[in-house]
């Protein structure tokens, strides 16, 4: 009867020579391991559909946390095209994450086209991907999210041949910034999409002082567009400094918007601010660092009665009518008016009529001082309440804060 070997000599034996370019020796990862489970689903285990594989923690050689980390994981950075042909085998896979492999090029993407069950599919961060590549996905008419952040190789034909996706719900183009008035005109035929992410778009959107009404696709500008795509519930434009008013008035045509960010649009003015006043259904607003609003700006956002959650921080709000504005938001749970420092204890005095607030934050507010800690305390909804940097609160008004017996998390002053 032969002997039988040691865990140890085991476990000498996955570590084989690894091919190059696939594989980081320093990672840990177990090449042999990973080909292993790649032959057990490509013979068709119908119930594993995502395929997800983890740099980290990759430690436990067993099968079982294998198949774990393939589900929860993001692919090895080191992958390279000549590694896709073992995930193309796997057609029943749903959800594939190949982000941060810059390796990867048009040509390892064209392979991905026979997956047609895809649903799910995060490209993001292969920045080497073209035209060629994005045009093979116009195959994979299931997908349902599609993340393309960073991809800024792709040029109008890569653009162009998204249209066919009309089942894209999610699209996420963060950092796209070659994204211009015209390329961006395929989003018009997505139209079940719900959520769009342009976070850092700012070189793309540079001609929205010329947009116009709609009048036809063919010269309609960037927001147009996006005025076109009616069923989104959630815009992302964080850092699209070139923003202004009068691409705030094509957004308003969106009633269907739920969340809006607009952190680091510094454009936009009071007159951009009226045009979000028709958004009767935004619950979340985030108008961070946006400086140019004052009073006027904030009084029209009163009017969104089904806010939840916002966030002015950095807006340098100019006084306190800012705030009793704000007093009439009876929804709001969620409001940072951090770096606001102009506003006083009479802010304080309006937002204690804000009673359904858990999270506050007011650090950098220095001009408030103990009697407005006397009004906060009758928020006895309070979890959170950041007062980092508002040097002017002492002991007392940190000890009449006594009543809040919900706060959980409370930043202090000298914190």
């Amino acid at each position: 009867m032969p002997k039988r070997k040691s865990e140890k000599q085991l476990h000498s034996q996955l570590q084989p020579q690894q091919p190059n370019g696939m594989f980081d020796r320093d990672a840990g990862l177990n090449f042999n391991l990973v080909i292993h489970v790649f032959s057990f689903l490509e013979r068709g285990f119908p119930q594993w559909n995502k395929l997800v594989l983890t740099q980290r923690d990759w430690r436990d050689r067993s099968l079982d946390t294998a198949w774990v980390k393939l589900l929860r994981g993001t692919l090895h950075p080191r992958l390279v095209d000549s590694g896709l042909p073992w995930v193309t085998k796997m057609t029943a896979l749903t959800q594939l994450n190949l982000g941060l492999c810059p390796s990867i090029s048009h040509s390892g993407v064209v392979l991905l086209s026979s997956l047609t069950s895809l649903t799910h599919l995060s490209l993001c961060g292969c920045y080497n991907i073209g035209d060629a590549g994005i045009q093979s996905l116009s195959r994979l008419t299931g997908l349902t999210y599609l993340n393309l952040g960073d991809c800024h190789n792709i040029g109008d034909a890569g653009w162009q041949s998204l249209s066919s996706l009309t089942a894209l719900t999610d699209l996420n183009l963060d950092r796209c910034f070659i994204i211009g008035e015209r390329k961006i005109q395929f989003l018009a035929s997505l139209t079940s999409l719900t959520r769009l992410s342009l976070v850092g778009c700012y070189k793309s959107i540079t001609h929205l002082e010329t947009l116009t009404r709609l009048t036809s696709l063919t010269n309609v500008g960037f927001f147009g567009v996006l005025s076109l795509c009616t069923s989104l519930t959630h815009l992302n434009l964080t850092g699209c400094s070139a923003i202004t008013n009068v691409g705030l008035e094509s957004l308003s045509r969106l009633q269907g918007l739920t969340v809006l960010n607009l952190e680091g649009c510094y454009r936009i003015s009071d007159a951009g601010l009226s045009c979000l006043s028709s958004l009767a259904g935004l619950r979340n607003l985030n108008l961070g660092c946006c400086y140019n609003i004052s009073s006027d700006g904030v009084e029209y956002l009163s009017g969104l009665k089904s806010l939840t959650g916002l966030n002015m921080r950095l807006c340098g709000l100019t006084s306190d009518l800012c705030v009793q504005s704000l007093s009439r938001l009876t929804n709001l749970t969620y409001l940072n008016l951090e770096g606001c420092c102009r506003i006083t204890c009479a802010s304080m005095q309006c937002l204690s009529s804000l009673t359904g607030l858990t999270h506050l934050i007011l650090c950098g507010c220095y001009n408030i001082g103990d009697a407005g800690m006397q009004s906060l305390s009758r928020l006895t909804g309070l979890t959170y309440l950041n007062l980092r940097g508002c040097y002017n609160i002492g002991d007392a008004g940190m000890q009449s804060l006594s009543s809040l017996t919900a706060l959980t998390d409370l930043v202090r002053p000298k914190a």
